[in-house]
């Protein structure tokens, strides 16, 4: 067992140990302080643990109106992400803010390549109704609800 300090950030846990920052998949209880958490590479023999490294982390959130229609019942978005200056290929997660509704949509964490296919610079999200009834999903409608995507990324 190492010794690591621990920094939750949203959904994602980041440990430090000797001054440089790696993510883990282990979980972490206390989110404060000297923690005893195991070593990935002890505990799952399919893990391997690399060399500690630094970690870039990029967050943003999107317009409210750039909405476009991709199906009768779907919505779509491209979301610039190339300030975040990202050198490889990041993790993005995502969800979905607004004043009304958002709760009741499906695609929400689900991230596409943008249409130039670069997930350094950016990426696409499809949404439509999680029941569907039929019922259209327009761009209008997600800007009068004022939905706008919010986005954590790291590589």
């Amino acid at each position: 067992m190492r010794t690591w300090s621990a920094i939750a950030v949203g959904l994602l846990v980041f440990l430090t140990a000797g001054g440089a920052a790696t993510v883990s998949r282990t979980t972490v209880v206390a989110a404060a302080g000297q923690t005893k958490v195991a070593d990935p590479a002890e505990t799952n023999p399919n893990v391997t643990a690399g060399p500690a490294g630094t970690i870039r982390i990029g967050s943003g959130r999107s317009a409210t109106c750039q909405w476009t229609q991709y199906s009768p019942d779907g919505i779509t978005m491209q979301v610039d992400t190339s300030a975040a200056g990202f050198a490889g290929t990041p993790v993005y997660v995502t969800s979905i803010g607004g004043s009304s509704s958002h709760w009741s949509l499906a695609g929400t964490g689900a991230v596409y390549a943008p249409d130039n296919g670069n997930l350094r610079t950016g990426f696409r999200i499809y949404l439509r109704w999680a029941v569907p009834d039929g019922a259209a999903l327009t761009p209008v409608m997600a800007c009068n609800y004022g939905w706008f995507v919010q986005w954590i990324g790291s590589e």
